[in-house]
């Protein structure tokens, strides 16, 4: 092997038959390597010329010391005032400096150092070793197993080739270093981006970047890989073998995503795909299309207005902020329609075993957790698919978009709202398709196995009863076999009920009802038209047609709230009819007949006769004649009446309320009435019982009668009278008021500061919320201040003064005077100590009780607890003498600043906790 070295002149340096070593160093030299594999180094010439000759040859050229670029230019290397041109070389060996350089390497094994600037390296074939040293490189491996480094920078490696990997590789790549990665005999490290990745066999998980906008190429090779190929402009990502995952993040992008074809895009990225079997895909604030794979994806919408399909496998599919459609496919999905109006389409329920009840209004639905899925944040539900149970789902009317409905097994009652082609298929049992047209003022009816108006149609299949209202069109509606709802509405409609135990209400118009077959029941049966009588019985057994004022009814066994005309009619109904009835006489003298039920009779004008039968009954009486017929005793049937004239309940009637304006009267029985009063001058006379008297507005005269009776004032013209011995009486005062001869009991009521004054009878006078002032006079009271700051005055008699009632003292300061006698000041009970507001850290000087003349001789102070619950010190009030009550707050028997104040015994001192004035209940 011959080592050749020229001088710095123009050589012409020829080699030997053997390994040469050959430098030209200055100069413009000719070197020719001949046979052999041999090394050529011409030096910085001006225009040297290398001639490999035969064998595996290098070329070496040291740039290190030039600041300019190097690049090559066909089969030569150049930079400012230096050109090398080559032939027959196999490898290179190039070190650069500091400028911007373009290395290329041959078939065979490199050494390529790009030096300082920002340097363009290829590896080419062979083992290269590819050194971007410092700048922001970008090298490109080649085959072979390569060694690289990008060194300093911000350094990316084109054609990463980790095929040769057998277990799966984790690389989320954001512009950070990366760490050193051994691959298939390659060595990669001081990189911070990969370009162009080839995965190997294992289960991958390699991501770029958003930030990444480079074009990227991404080959998962085999196994279950993940991956993410950033945002560029046409990035490209094969799954290979395996289920694959294709992550994209448009998180950070304002414009609309969609699929096209094999790919997604939106403006300024696409990204295109290819053996993908699920997809991972986020979205901004754009209106974007997510569509799934075959197997389970996570689509999240983002902010806008985002369409959602999820394909088959398990899938999370997330709407976001936004009106989002999505739809589910087969497998068990979670759904979550986030914030805004979100629909799902094709809700599967199919799975449930029990009924499912569900309204769907545009209001959020609860949470639905049905066969393994999951739906929440969603305010409509489109194409649904019930399982097994008796399921009651319905759509708004307010819902026009196309709906499709099925029942699944069991009996459902179904409702699609009203689309332009609505399709309800009730499954097996017994079904009833309810349409709600009371909106529509077109003509409703039946075409084939739909219904139909203008704009509206719902095709029904496995239908078996009917539930449907119409509006104010002329409407035809025909029932199914089993029991229907009916319902015409205003127009001229015509009804038929088919078989089953129908109930169909005409409404206004002139109507043609068929109940069919069956036991049916005809709901607001108008014979307002009527001018001579009708008698009507109604048993159960079928009625005959009846015709009146354009109303034709025939089929009926059974009629609900009847209206009658003005001739002398008999409506009567069995003990058969058990239905809450609502009849109405109109003029003419009727007799009008309620069986059981709760009923509402009202004649109308003439002298009437009224029966409710069993039950809760109204009776609306508006004429001396009119005759009332009560004759339930049952104690737990309350009647009442509703009069707009003067009026004396009879026999088992329980309540009495006054209509109207005019000043009337009413007066009790022997049972407990309620008597109410209207809006004028009213004399209420209770009778025997216990009777409630409120005379409503106006200046009302209230007498109770026996029994213990109570009284409503809300009027300073309001007289109550009681004569002596006839009960214990109550009066429930809105206004100051003072009780008057033969009333024990007074209550405040409202929230008005209004006053309370008892007589010389034994009180108990309650206050309200506001701040009272409570006098009980002479006799043994009971006083109750209730919320408020009252002052609560015993006068005479032995007095029970509690200043709080059930509230418990909150910023409350009550003043309590005994007056003469033996007094109690009731300052806690067994579940409470009054004037505590349960804050430690102040004195409570903002609630507590001044009681202002006790005396240890006479009166008594009852606490809750025992007497180590309590301290006693002096007034912290200025102007108040005495001795304060304190609550001990910690319990350690010493008085200090956090101790609460209950009372002040004004003018008192030498007060001892456990004397025989001090009482303790628990």
């Amino acid at each position: 092997m011959a080592i050749i070295t020229g001088d710095n002149g123009n050589n012409i340096l020829p080699g030997t038959p053997d390994n040469d070593t050959i430098r030209g160093l200055g100069g413009n030299d000719q070197l020719n390597g001949g046979a052999g594999d041999d090394i050529l180094d011409a030096g910085l010439g001006t225009a040297d010329e290398v001639d490999g000759g035969i064998g595996i040859d290098t070329l070496v050229i040291d740039y290190s010391s030039v600041s300019t670029n190097v690049s090559r230019l066909g089969n030569s290397y150049i930079t400012s005032g230096n050109r090398t041109f080559y032939s027959n070389i196999e490898q290179f060996n190039i070190t650069t400096g500091s400028g911007n350089d373009e290395l290329i390497g041959g078939v065979f094994n490199d050494i390529l150092n790009g030096g300082a600037g920002n340097d363009v390296i290829s590896g080419g074939g062979g083992n290269d070793v590819l050194n971007g040293g410092a700048g922001d490189d970008i090298i490109t491996k080649g085959a072979g197993a390569d060694t690289v480094d990008g060194g300093t920078g911000i350094d990316t490696l084109v054609d990463a080739d980790f095929s040769a990997d057998t277990t799966g590789r984790t690389l989320t790549i954001t512009g950070s270093t990366l760490a050193t990665i051994v691959s298939g005999g390659n060595t990669y490290q001081g990189l911070e981006f990969l370009r162009n990745i080839t995965a190997g066999s294992g289960n991958d998980n390699i991501r770029q970047a958003t930030t990444i906008q480079e074009n990227n190429q991404l080959n998962g090779g085999a196994g279950d890989d993940i991956l993410g190929a950033g945002l560029g402009t046409a990035d490209e990502v094969d799954g290979g073998i395996g289920i694959d995952t294709l992550v994209i993040d448009y998180s950070s992008v304002s414009t609309n995503v969609s699929r096209l074809g094999n790919s997604y895009i939106t403006s300024g990225n696409r990204t295109f795909y290819s053996n993908i079997e699920q997809f991972n895909i986020t979205t901004g604030s754009g209106n974007d299309e997510l569509i799934g794979g075959v197997f389970n994806d996570i689509l999240n919408g983002g902010a806008g207005n985002d369409v959602i399909s999820g394909g088959g496998g398990n899938d999370v599919l997330n709407g976001g902020a936004g009106d989002d459609i999505i739809t589910k496919g087969a497998g068990a999905d979670t759904v979550d329609g986030g914030t805004g109006i979100d629909t799902l389409v094709d809700a599967d329920f199919s799975a449930d075993t029990t009924g499912r009840t569900l309204t769907i209004t545009g209001s959020t639905l609860a949470t639905i957790v049905s066969g393994g899925n999951t739906y929440q944040g969603l305010e409509f539900l489109r194409n649904i698919t019930a399982g097994s149970g008796n399921d009651n789902i319905r759509q708004a009317t307010t819902i026009q978009e196309n709906n499709q409905l099925n029942g699944g097994a069991g009996d459902d009652i179904l409702g699609a709202g009203l689309g332009t082609a609505d399709e309800v298929d009730g499954g097996i049992g017994i079904d009833t398709l309810v349409i709600d047209y009371s909106s529509v003022s077109t003509n409703v009816s039946r075409l084939g196995n739909s219904y139909i108006t203008s704009g509206n149609r719902t095709f029904y299949s496995n239908i078996e009863q009917f539930n449907i209202t119409t509006g104010s069109g002329n409407d035809e509606l025909i029932g199914g076999v089993f029991n229907d709802i009916l319902n015409g509405g205003a127009g001229n409609d015509v009804i038929s009920g088919g078989a089953g135990n129908d109930i169909i209400t005409q409404g206004a118009g002139a109507d043609t009802v068929d109940g069919g077959a069956g036991v049916d029941t005809l709901v607001d049966a108008d014979f307002s038209a009527d001018t001579t009588g009708r008698t009507l019985i109604i048993n159960g057994s079928t009625l005959a047609t009846l015709v009146s004022g354009g109303d034709t009814y025939q089929g009926f066994e059974f009629f609900l709230n009847v209206t009658a005309g003005s001739g002398n009619d008999t409506i009567r109904f069995t003990s058969a009819t058990p239905a809450d009835n609502n009849v109405r006489g109109g003029a003419g003298n009727d007799t009008i007949e309620a069986g059981a039920g709760n009923d509402t009779l009202d004649g109308g004008t003439g002298n009437d006769v009224l029966n409710g039968g069993s039950g809760n009954d109204i009776y609306v009486v508006d004429s001396l004649g009119d005759v009332v017929i009560e004759t339930s005793t049952l104690a737990t049937e309350i009647d009442t009446v509703r009069s707009s004239i003067s009026y004396t309940l009879g026999a088992n009637l329980e309540n009495l309320t006054l209509t109207g304006t005019s000043a009337i009267n009413g007066t009790g029985n022997s049972l407990n009435n309620t008597i109410a009063g209207n809006s004028g001058n009213n004399i209420l006379n209770g009778g025997a019982g216990n009777d409630s008297l409120n005379g409503g507005t106006g200046s009302d005269t209230l007498i109770g009668g026996t029994g213990n009776d109570n009284y409503v004032v809300n009027s300073a013209g309001d007289v109550v009278t009681e004569n002596l011995n006839e009960g214990t009486d109550t009066v429930q005062s809105s206004i100051t008021y003072t009780l008057g001869a033969n009333l024990e009991n007074l209550t405040l009521t409202g929230t008005s500061a209004i006053n309370g004054t008892g007589n010389s009878l034994a009180n108990t006078i309650t206050g309200n919320s506001g701040s009272n002032t409570l006098n009980g006079g002479t006799g043994n009271d009971t006083l109750i201040g209730g919320g408020g700051n009252d002052i609560i005055l015993g006068g005479d008699g032995n007095d029970t003064l509690n200043g709080v009632g059930s509230e418990f003292g909150r910023s409350t300061r009550d003043s309590l005077t005994g007056g003469n006698n033996n007094d109690l000041f009731i300052l806690g009970n067994a579940s409470a100590v009054f004037y505590n507001d349960g804050n430690n850290t102040n004195a409570g000087l903002n609630d507590y009780a001044l009681i202002t003349d006790f005396s240890i001789a006479e009166d008594r102070i009852q606490l809750r607890g025992t007497a180590s619950s309590y301290l006693l010190g002096t007034s912290p009030i200025a102007g108040i003498t005495g001795t304060s009550i304190y609550l001990d707050s910690n319990g350690n028997g010493t008085f200090n600043s956090t101790d609460e104040l209950i009372a002040i015994a004004q003018g008192v001192s030498g007060l001892n906790l456990t004397a025989s004035y001090f009482s303790y209940v628990s």
